[in-house]
């Protein structure tokens, strides 16, 4: 699966594409007692932030965003895919390009000040 995923040549494509399977694969796999869609929310927010893109959700989005996160949790033996599709094109739908270098630096120091 992840070979697969993000080879297109579209850079945004490829970038939502894989930000869309690591949401999901946290949510599905459950790896943490307590938080994983959290988890899997605020990875794809710093995989997308740190390649240069912003995810600004509707709260109808979020919303839908949350209960296919719940139906892929609750499909436990395996992940499916038409519901990453839709969780592919509600992310597409809601990123913009960071326009400032400067945003990019707040990313960065937020994960430095995480090490300290």
């Amino acid at each position: 699966m992840v070979e697969k995923t993000g080879n297109s040549g579209n850079e945004k494509k490829d970038l939502v594409e894989k930000a869309s399977y690591l949401m999901a694969i946290i949510s599905w796999s459950q790896p943490f007692l307590d938080g994983n869609k959290r988890t899997g929310i605020v990875s794809t927010i710093k995989f997308l932030r740190d390649n240069g893109y912003e995810l600004e959700m509707k709260k109808e989005d979020e919303t839908e965003i949350r209960n296919l996160l719940y139906d892929i949790q609750n499909q436990r033996t395996c992940l499916d895919q038409s519901v990453v599709k839709q969780i592919i094109i509600i992310v597409f739908d809601n990123i913009q390009l960071l326009l400032y270098p400067q945003d990019l630096i707040g990313s960065c120091l937020v994960v430095l000040c995480l090490k300290s």
